[in-house]
């Protein structure tokens, strides 16, 4: 069973992005890193995984089993992303049908075409044995590590050992839902709202639809009354100038909000989940960019000391099926010195490319 917050490595380590199954990227990435394919590196470093290991890419279980391999070797760290948490709780989508080649043909039969390497039982049984371990956050004096969101109501809500992370989450969810009743949120009430509107009818039948905040409101409490849901991906609000958005099959009357421009803490945040690119101006699916403008090695935030690492390699599975010859998404490393050492942090990308970022405030 897991302490829900563990320490991080105190020696220099190398904070690794969401994979989403891209083993190639990966290996290509860790040798410009300069690590030997068993994980060791001439100057001791450590590597830590940030989750979303798996889904969307072509080898989810080569990825698991690769980062499993390190973790359980102590060669490296991993948290849990929401990625990780869904398959825990069981939840399928056609980007997670690698763990079956019965979702595998449902997938396909249903139009999502990106080839995928399908694991078999003891694979899956593996992977799942593997994600029970992770904590939800790493970290030390200089840096704190979480898969998308440091919020520190949701944080006191964990309890320090986590017998069963999608057992938590059921809890959660029973609060959730109790929560919501009192707030007059009722089952009646919301299919009700859901079915007057057209949230289930996507480009091109419909080419937008009316902001409704009522809908907005229940899909935000929905997703900031549970604890687990903002840590792995975020905290949510109204879409930006009210203007919903088609993603995730349904028109979103909510979004993920910037809530590193409301972190005050002296400490530095690492983060990923949110999709940014090099160029800082990345669009997918009708889905306004968080990072426009932002150079790839800028700090974010209110005080300018958060960091997100999540540079949208998950992104390639459909840029392969739409035959782009280069890709946007990338997958990126953090390097960052022993505690306490002072010098720069390093940002390395899988095509060898690498930016110094500015020094850290507050330091």
């Amino acid at each position: 069973m897991p302490k829900a917050i563990q320490e991080l490595s105190n020696g220099p380590v190398d904070i690794i992005g969401d994979v989403h199954g891209e083993l190639e990227a990966l290996n290509q990435l860790l040798a410009h890193l300069g690590y030997d394919r068993f994980g060791r590196h001439p100057d001791n470093r450590t590597l830590v995984f940030m989750g979303d290991l798996v889904d969307r890419g072509p080898d989810s279980p080569g990825v698991v089993e690769k980062v499993s391999s390190l973790y359980f070797a102590k060669r490296a760290q991993c948290i849990l992303g929401n990625h990780e948490l869904r398959l825990l709780n069981r939840i399928n989508k056609p980007d997670n049908s690698w763990t079956s080649p019965e979702l595998a043909q449902k997938a396909l039969r249903n139009g999502w075409e990106a080839p995928m390497r399908v694991a078999h039982s003891l694979q899956l049984r593996a992977a799942l044995t593997f994600f029970t371990e992770l904590p939800m956050a790493l970290v030390r004096s200089d840096v704190k590590l979480i898969h998308a969101c440091w919020h520190e109501e949701s944080i006191k809500r964990l309890p320090e050992i986590v017998g069963s992370w999608s057992a938590l989450f059921a809890r959660f969810r029973r609060n959730m839902n109790k929560d919501l009743k009192e707030m007059g949120w009722t089952r009646k009430r919301v299919t009700k709202l859901k079915a007057s509107y057209p949230l289930y009818v996507g480009p091109p039948e419909v080419e937008s639809v009316p902001f409704l905040e009522d809908l907005s409101e229940y899909f935000s409490l929905e997703q900031n009354l549970n604890p687990l849901k903002v840590l792995t991906q975020g905290l949510y609000g109204h879409v930006d100038h009210k203007k919903p958005f088609w993603s995730g099959h349904r028109w979103q009357m909510s979004d993920r909000q910037k809530w590193w421009d409301h972190y005050e803490g002296d400490t530095s945040i690492v983060f990923g989940h949110y999709w940014r690119s090099r160029s800082g101006n990345l669009n997918v699916n009708l889905k306004p960019s968080l990072f426009a403008g932002i150079k790839a090695n800028d700090w974010i935030g209110k005080r300018k000391n958060c960091f997100c690492i999540d540079f949208a390699v998950g992104l390639r599975f459909q840029e392969r099926l739409n035959h782009m010859s280069t890709y946007q998404g990338s997958l990126g490393a953090l390097r960052l010195p022993a505690e306490g050492d002072k010098r720069p942090w390093e940002l390395v990308f899988d095509d060898g490319e690498k930016y110094e970022l500015p020094p850290r405030p507050n330091l």
